[in-house]
């Protein structure tokens, strides 16, 4: 991992609907630009991680370690968050998150979001709001996968 010493601001997508150019970058001072080659770790799980990411380019991979291996739980792409769950529920963390072509991604620390929250509530409402949305969809996922092993158990 290394600082992207060419992005600066987020960019115009779904998940930052509502989000003019002054207001994305402001909350993208808040974070910090960073560039993951091919197969380099991002979030190693079982590890404290307090951050949420933003996909700016490239695709990384969440995955579960098991006995014999690792468990995909599914691709993260281009203008999508990952890293949610530990900002809402600081634990540890409970995927692994691979880059699985080189990716820009933007991170932002809890303490930093909690600053960006706080000075900007109407824009910081937005976000919890797009960052909401990719928790219930990822649920939804999921209790679908749950539902359809229970079907066939």
């Amino acid at each position: 991992m290394k600082e992207d010493p060419v992005l600066n601001e987020l960019p115009v997508c779904t998940m930052l609907d509502g989000f003019k150019k002054t207001n994305r970058h402001a909350l993208s001072t808040y974070g910090e630009f960073l560039v993951f080659k091919t197969d380099e770790i991002i979030i190693r799980e079982k590890e404290e991680q307090n951050c949420l990411y933003f996909v700016v380019s490239g695709v990384v991979h969440a995955v579960h370690k098991v006995k014999k291996g690792a468990t995909p739980l599914g691709a993260i792409k281009e203008g999508e968050w990952f890293g949610e769950i530990n900002i809402f529920d600081p634990s540890l963390s409970s995927a692994m998150v691979v880059a699985r072509t080189e990716s820009h991604v933007w991170r932002i620390s809890r303490p930093k979001l909690e600053e960006f929250l706080n000075s900007n509530p109407s824009l910081g409402c937005q976000l919890l709001l797009s960052i909401a949305e990719v928790l219930a969809r990822r649920t939804r996922k999921l209790v679908n996968k749950v539902n359809a092993i229970w079907e066939l158990s």
